[in-house]
Order: structure tokens, then C-alpha cells, then sequence
């Protein structure tokens, strides 16, 4: 179970790197709530949101890959999760930001599909305190 939420994974950032939003969007749960938060203070994406992106990984006007580096699954029933790093990839500069990344992945019929999703940029305890 645990090798087909890694493959799970690995092909929706497949799918985020092909600037493929109806395919990424497949990959997202149905059920109310279902929803990616991304690394940016306004990054809350349904999949309504993804259908309706042109690029979600654009920043500027820049498309930005992720790529994983390390991945932990584990899994209990028809829930699975993980946890890893990764890091983000500006293509025309291919400047590397890491970043933590968590999935909570529900099984549906035959399919895994993501119910909830999480990018961080890890921040210094001691920067929370600088205004």
C-alpha cells in the first residue's frame, strides 16, 4: 500500500510540472474540504481552483517546479499519509528553495486521491519574533 500512495505522489508532481491543472485536479479528493495549502500566506487550493488555474505553480510570472527529495508513507486502512522534504525549482534560473511537505491521501473505489495537502518554507523559530 504504501509504494502505491509513493507512486501516487510522485505522478501529481508529475502533474504539477506538466502545468496540468485538470490532471493535477484528479488527483484531488471530491469531499468537502479537500484542499491543498500552499507555501504562500494566500495558497488555499480546492480542486475548483486547480480546474480554474492556468499554472498553480507560477510565481511571478515564473513556473517553478517541485521535486521530491525524501518521502515517508505510512498507512492504516483506507487513509495513508506522508511526510518529506522537497524543493521548489525556478526553471528559467533553476534557483532552489526546500520546502516540507505532508499529504493525507484517501482511498476511493481503486484510487488513492488527496484529501488534504501542505507545503511549508521552514522559518527560524528566532525570524517569528523580527517584525
Amino acid at each position: 500500500m504504501e509504494q502505491d500512495v509513493r507512486a501516487f505522489v510522485d505522478d501529481m508532481f508529475a502533474a504539477m510540472n506538466a502545468v496540468d491543472g485538470q490532471r493535477l485536479a484528479s488527483f484531488i479528493s471530491d469531499r468537502p474540504g479537500a484542499s491543498i495549502i500552499g507555501s504562500d500566506p494566500e495558497e488555499h487550493w480546492t480542486k475548483a481552483d486547480l480546474l480554474a488555474s492556468p499554472d498553480p505553480n507560477e510565481v511571478s510570472g515564473e513556473h517553478v517546479d517541485a521535486r521530491l527529495n525524501e518521502l515517508s508513507v505510512d498507512s492504516s486502512g483506507d487513509v495513508a499519509w506522508a511526510v518529506g522534504t522537497a524543493r521548489f525549482v525556478v526553471r528559467s534560473s533553476g534557483k532552489q528553495t526546500p520546502f516540507r511537505w505532508t499529504v493525507v491521501c484517501v482511498r476511493e473505489g481503486d484510487q488513492w486521491k488527496l484529501a488534504h495537502g501542505h507545503a511549508s518554507i521552514g522559518v527560524p523559530n528566532e525570524e517569528l519574533l523580527k517584525a
